[in-house]
């Protein structure tokens, strides 16, 4: 067991409710039940790392839901930390209906997908190159956020967040030029991997 920073530290804060505190934003201070990778929801490979961490060898695209879906209202975000990779590693997190195959570029999925060459955000079936996102090392770190409220959905990388089209000025902190816009649909975090390990960080 790590206590320390990073991806790779055990030591989390999780009660089974929400527990008022006040967030300045440094981390563990707001106490609740946060979602993780689920063991039952996948596509052959196991979660490991307290289901936080997916990794798949192989090469092959393989994606994995989480246990606990987007809520209806509210302002919400998730990460993966960038691990191991190999090969052409391939990575992406993003959001999926219940129904959908937990993997990229499946109608009901929406994805930032990214390999060693390129980085491109994927609308359902479709993938459009985001111009001026670098490919992607271990240690960066892959984001989604999600305005429920406003049914906006940012798709980022090291805080650089896509816009609708092929650029990135997008902004979640100010609600301007959302990735997909008009979400309503109820969705799950997603992740997916190809000879590459991703660690996601819910809470």
């Amino acid at each position: 067991l790590s206590v320390t920073a990073g991806a790779g530290n055990d030591s989390l804060v999780d009660t089974p409710t929400s527990i008022p505190a006040t967030d300045t934003g440094v981390g563990g201070e707001v106490r609740g039940n946060y979602s993780l990778l689920n063991p039952l929801d996948r596509m052959t490979d196991n979660p490991s790392n307290g289901n936080l961490e997916w990794t798949v060898a192989s090469a092959n695209h393989r994606g994995i839901r989480s246990t606990i879906k987007f809520p209806s209202s509210g302002k919400w975000y998730y990460e993966a930390t960038v691990g191991t990779a190999s090969g052409s590693m391939a990575i992406g997190v993003g959001m999926a209906t219940p129904s959908a195959t937990p993997g990229y570029s499946n109608t009901g999925t929406w994805f930032i997908v990214t390999n060693s060459s390129v980085t491109a955000v994927i609308r359902e079936t479709s993938n459009s190159t985001i111009s001026g996102m670098s490919a992607p090392q271990v240690g960066d770190i892959l984001q989604v956020a999600y305005d429920a409220d406003a049914g906006k959905v940012w798709f980022g990388k090291n805080n650089v967040w896509a816009n609708g089209t092929t650029g990135i000025d997008g902004n979640p902190t100010t609600g301007a030029n959302p990735t997909v816009s008009g979400f309503t649909a109820d969705h799950f975090p997603c992740v997916t991997a190809y000879q590459a390990t991703l660690n996601c960080n819910f809470g």
